[in-house]
């Protein structure tokens, strides 16, 4: 856990060093691996500022926003139907309320990019706008404070984002006259790698793909979300390694599960395509293992057979539980067209193991080994136990 859990985006050297270990750990265990290459942004920032009336404030740029540094008038706006009425035309414009509650997804994410989200990014891409500053309060889910509303290297505008706190400060200070804008940010191209290992079986007619994404956001060693998910996968492999299955089964580090273009699983999707070999089972693991909580198993479009086989091993292992269904992970790409999935967590994945995911407090202490090491003995059980 120790060498997983540290910052580690796509791209980064942290990033590059743990595609390294994980490469020569997976042949070590005597499985075939390819790494497949992909290009990326990694991002950087510097300080960044707004000044108003002589009176300098410190704010954050968002995650791949472009630079950006100049003066204008501002505009305010706070819902949807402000932003489609206001005049941006060379402004900058601060959005609020009703608009920033929650953060948007990337611009023209893959897998799922909401009607809302799309006609938002619509109106701010031809509004003329010249950048974007945001005022958000506490994730709605998360522990940030304040959040970014952004984290999107193909939105064109430079945006940054400010507490609400700060912004009563700044609010009453606007009198019409231009304010200062500086975004300290940067996006450098890279190239990064996506792994897939491998155990094949003769005569084989089933594929099955276990997974669990290894990147992490900016600024968080993301130990829970997902160092956990990775060592229990590592470990189930470890079980494997020596057991003969009746079916292919590939390990997969996914590589942008938390990268706003999901390049690593776009890129494995078309590997697929080509090899003609999709999954008929996809196992996702994504923040298992948090203390105090138990290991929490959920099925999505399974047999009945494959339902009972789970249910079965899971009464001879008191740290498995049943778990609420959850849309937010790798598994999701493939139970919404009808594969059969089953997704690893946490029991209380809503109501605490998700409390300091993309920050810095998901730390080593989140995470209980011996819960991933249950977690680990029950899937080799399981995946010893399916017949082709």
């Amino acid at each position: 856990m120790k060498v997983i859990a540290k910052e580690r985006p796509v791209g980064t050297q942290e990033n590059s060093m743990l595609i390294n270990y994980l490469e020569k750990l997976f042949a070590d265990m005597d499985y075939s691996t390819r790494s497949l290459p992909f290009n990326c942004l990694v991002w950087s920032k510097d300080n960044s500022t707004v000044n108003i009336s002589g009176q300098k404030y410190d704010i954050s740029p968002s995650p791949f926003s472009k630079p950006f540094s100049g003066a204008a008038q501002c505009i305010i706006v706070g819902s949807l139907d402000e932003l489609k009425e206001a005049d941006s035309r060379g402004k900058i414009l601060i959005l609020q309320n009703e608009l920033t509650k929650t953060s948007m997804q990337p611009k023209d994410y893959p897998f799922y990019y909401p009607d809302e989200h799309r006609e938002i990014i619509n109106v701010l891409d031809n509004s003329g706008a010249i950048a974007i500053l945001t005022v958000t309060g506490k994730h709605p889910i998360y522990e940030l404070n304040p959040f970014y509303f952004f984290e999107d290297g193909n939105f064109i505008l430079p945006s940054a984002y400010i507490s609400v706190d700060v912004w009563k400060e700044i609010e009453p200070h606007l009198k019409g006259e231009d304010i200062k804008l500086h975004i300290g940010s940067r996006n450098d191209s890279a190239t990064s790698y996506q792994l897939i290992a491998r155990k094949a079986a003769k005569d084989a007619i089933r594929n099955i793909m276990v997974c669990a994404h290894m990147d992490s956001k900016y600024n968080t060693p993301a130990a829970l979300d997902n160092a956990a998910g990775l060592a229990l996968m590592i470990r189930t492999m470890d079980f494997l390694k020596d057991y003969k299955l009746d079916y292919n089964i590939e390990f997969i580090p996914f590589n942008s599960e938390e990268y706003f273009g999901a390049t690593g699983e776009l890129i494995y999707l078309e590997d697929c395509k080509q090899r003609g070999n999709a999954p008929d089972l996809v196992i996702n693991m994504d923040s298992p293992g948090h203390f105090g909580s138990k290991i929490a198993v959920s099925s999505y479009n399974v047999d009945p057979d494959i339902s009972r086989l789970l249910d079965s091993l899971s009464c001879n292992h008191q740290n498995i539980s049943a778990g609420p269904e959850w849309y937010s992970g790798d598994h999701v790409i493939y139970s919404m067209k009808g594969v059969p999935s089953i997704a690893i967590a946490s029991t209380d994945f809503y109501e605490g193991g998700l409390m300091y995911a993309h920050t810095q407090k998901d730390t080593l202490d989140t995470v209980d080994c011996n819960l991933l090491e249950c977690g680990a003995k029950f899937l080799a059980e399981f995946l010893k136990s399916i017949i082709s």
